[in-house]
């Protein structure tokens, strides 16, 4: 039978059992540059002088932002970082307004459970002053509803207009105005009048003082342009809604007194169309051509700017060079001249979606930008002036920009110096000194998916691969130099694992052959051994590796995989054996670790204390498994004990203990990203089992698990990743440490 634990009740007033020694420290300093991952969505709008603009982001990787930034008139882009004005699940179109006090931000946000699938969506909103401070957190304003493709929100510096459909199952797809006051409380809730049909894009606009809305309704399958209005306070204006034409993706604006409503006239045909109406929609207008031709245009936007409406759109072209154009539009709602080209906005883009906004005198334009090869998605944006016509006012404008993102942040301790070693977003190697202050150095512009680091008396070891060659190289742990470098022609090595025995390296990695592999390198002589055969029906996985200081321990998982149609695949298992320094394999049938039905193991982690090993690992999700190998290579125990529900686990010898570090299991609440990583001790001989505390951190993605160091008797060293929201990084994962003091005792223990 398997040995499990039952986890002690913990009391509030309970002593921590971990004392931090240090706070939490940033591995290194930062570089701002292009944020990483996508973003689109954008809207923008001015405060009569200069420009905020909003959009969705994915920098964070594992969830979604509300990211924005303040831009002044002449272009200068005054939040560096962006600012985080949401976090969540699924967040959708964001859109931005001047209430005359400070802009709206206002958003669709949609929920999932894993019982239930997809939640009804909700309105969210937050309030930034013109200064950047969010003087009103963000906050859940309507629930079951969900906005529009574009320009839904609205202001006349009175009352806040936020058009949306319904969600409620009593009043689905109802097209609603929600009516927020200048400190953006609700004040009522209007259902608009409308056509039976199926409805999408609902739109508002506002003259100053009455607002007109828009949207399309399907009627006998084709689609019609819909509008109805309410008054200065939100209340109804005309009683009810009036068909203003067909088409499709309307967009409306007004010049003080009247609204043109420009949508597409059907899905496949490229003319665009309008018709202006005033508030009471007594009378609409005979339809207006704004833009044909051969080429489809999308998303398209207009404002009102001296004297006439400036209509601009994007143009995706067959070419890689997508364009925004324009033209500008009388108050007739025509076409005073043909299209011009305003910017080249994009290579390889799949959303361009421009977004548009006027102080009055000059037009910001905000996109989706990328280039070719970066694997990225940006925010850009371009300022426009000029009486008649816009021309360009500022170059292209980088909108979207963050620290760099740190992975699979690795921490080795030696001589007093602390060393991390991490990823970048752009696939770069990086280590450095932590406490210094400095940026590091740069190791390699290319690896695959891991790097690793430890010390080796001397200098610390930092290795990686590429896909094609691993690479280690030793650093003075004083001046940061590269002192010597070695590289391995390996086909294919994945993720890897490093260990020391006085001056020799040693590296393991899974081959391309599904072997364990296994490397000497010392006094510049290389040595390599396969620690498993080939074998084509396994796939062996995740090598950890770990010296009692005159044997090794090497580690993996195992996955049998028959030649079956449709193939299976049974539960992972635990290896692992030992080899002498000089590469003698002493367990060639290696010990089986673990071994549980059902279970599928995860990620090996292995520590000694100088004499046997400990080897922990991830049971599926279900919890920290560990077994003890003693040197001679006996396992402890008929099975492994479960030592805590978590996951994801990281383990050093102290001096005295075992430090082992984990995360929380999620715990099913409506925000996936509640986790905490945790540090506890294990005791180096008898009995398995867990005395733990309080949480290191919390944990708002899905890292890799921690890297834990010994840092002298009775410290360790805990290096992770987390998100950081700071100015100095904007949301994106950055590399963290704390020092820990693991000899302070507490009687609360996991127990059997």
């Amino acid at each position: 039978m398997m040995r499990t634990l039952t986890l002690a009740v913990l009391l509030a007033c309970a002593t921590a059992l971990l004392a931090a020694s240090t706070p939490e420290t940033a591995i290194s300093g930062t570089d701002i540059v292009a944020a990483p991952h996508g973003r689109w969505y954008a809207s923008a709008a001015s405060n009569g002088q200069d420009f905020f603009t909003v959009w969705t982001d994915y920098r964070a990787g594992e969830f979604e932002s509300v990211v924005g930034t303040r831009i002044t008139a002449a272009g200068e882009v005054l939040d560096l970082t962006n600012l985080i004005l949401g976090v969540g699940g699924t967040i959708e179109r964001p859109q931005v307004v001047w209430d005359g006090g400070a802009y709206v931000v206002v958003w669709t946000q949609i929920g999932y459970d894993s019982a239930t699938g997809r939640k009804p969506a909700r309105l969210w909103m937050t309030r930034v002053s013109a200064d950047g401070r969010i003087v009103s957190p963000a906050r859940v304003i309507q629930d079951a509803a969900t906005s529009g493709k574009s320009d839904f929100l609205a202001s006349n510096g009175n009352v806040t207009v936020v058009a949306y459909l319904s969600e409620d199952p009593r009043t689905m797809s109802d097209v609603k105005a929600l009516v927020l006051d200048r400190h953006g409380n609700v004040l009522y809730d209007q259902t608009l009048p409308t056509t039976n049909g199926p409805r999408e894009d609902v739109n508002v606009a506002t003259s100053g003082s009455d607002f007109v809305f828009a949207w399309t309704t399907y009627i006998g399958g084709e689609p019609y342009i819909e509008a109805a209005s309410l008054d200065g306070n939100g209340e109804y204006l005309a009683t009810s809604a009036r068909i203003v034409g067909d088409g499709i993706s309307s967009a409306i604006a007004s010049n003080g007194s009247q609204y043109v409503i420009v949508a597409r006239r059907v899905i496949g045909e490229p003319a665009w169309i309008s018709r202006v109406v005033t508030a009471e929609l007594a009378s609409v207008s005979p339809t207006c051509q704004v833009a044909a031709g051969t080429t489809g245009l999308e998303d398209a936007n207009v404002v009102f700017r001296n004297g006439q409406y400036d209509f601009i759109a994007w143009r995706p072209d067959p070419t890689p060079y997508d364009a925004l154009v324009t033209t500008r539009v009388d108050l007739a709602g025509c076409a005073t001249g043909g299209l011009r080209d305003l910017s080249t906005i994009t290579v390889e883009v799949a959303y361009a979606m421009p977004a548009v906004a006027t102080n009055g005198r000059s037009v910001i334009a905000v996109w989706t930008h990328s280039r070719a090869g970066e694997g990225r998605y940006d925010i850009a944006a371009r300022i426009y002036s000029g009486t008649s016509q816009l021309g360009p006012a500022t170059l292209p404008l980088l909108l979207s920009r963050s620290a760099n993102t740190q992975r699979k942040v690795q921490i080795a301790h030696g001589n007093g110096e602390t060393m991390a070693a991490w990823i970048e977003a752009d696939g770069s190697v990086w280590a450095g000194r932590v406490g210094t202050g400095g940026r590091g150095i740069r190791l390699s512009t290319t690896a695959w998916d891991s790097v690793r680091t430890t010390f080796d008396g001397s200098n610390f070891v930092v290795a990686w691969s590429d896909g094609i060659e691993i690479f280690v190289r030793w650093i003075d742990p004083v001046n940061e130099t590269v002192v010597r470098a070695h590289d391995i022609n390996e086909n294919n090595p994945g993720d890897l694992a490093l260990a020391t025995i006085a001056e020799a390296t040693y590296v393991a990695w899974i081959d391309d052959f599904s072997r364990v592999r296994l490397a000497r390198i010392g006094n510049g002589v290389a040595g390599v051994v396969s620690v498993t055969p080939q074998d084509d029906e396994v796939v062996l996985a995740n090598p950890a590796l770990s010296s009692n200081g005159s044997a090794l321990l090497v580690g993996w998982t195992e996955n049998f995989h028959p030649f079956f149609d449709p193939p299976i695949s049974v539960p992972a298992k635990v290896w692992a054996a030992r080899v002498t320094p000089q590469l003698t394999i002493l367990d060639t049938a290696p010990l089986l670790v673990g071994d549980e039905p059902d279970i599928d193991a995860g990620p090996p982690a292995i520590a000694s204390d100088g004499n046997d090993w400990l080897v922990v690992w991830d049971g599926d999700g279900l919890g920290v498994r560990a077994r003890r190998v003693f040197r001679d290579g006996r396992l402890d125990g008929d099975a492994p004990t479960l030592l805590v529900k978590g996951f994801a686990p990281g383990i050093a010898f102290d001096g005295v203990r075992y430090a082992v570090a984990w995360q929380d299991l999620y715990g099913g609440g409506s925000d996936y990203r509640q986790r905490a990583l945790r540090l506890g001790v294990i005791p180096a001989t008898g009995s398995l089992g867990v005395s733990f505390g309080t949480s290191i951190a919390a944990l708002d993605a899905w890292p890799a698990p921690a890297s834990v160091a010994r840092a002298g008797d009775g410290r360790v060293v805990v290096a992770y990743g987390r998100v950081s929201f700071g100015p100095e990084h904007g949301g994106v994962e950055r590399g963290f440490l704390r020092f820990f003091d693991t000899s302070i005792a507490r009687k609360s223990r996991a127990t059997r």
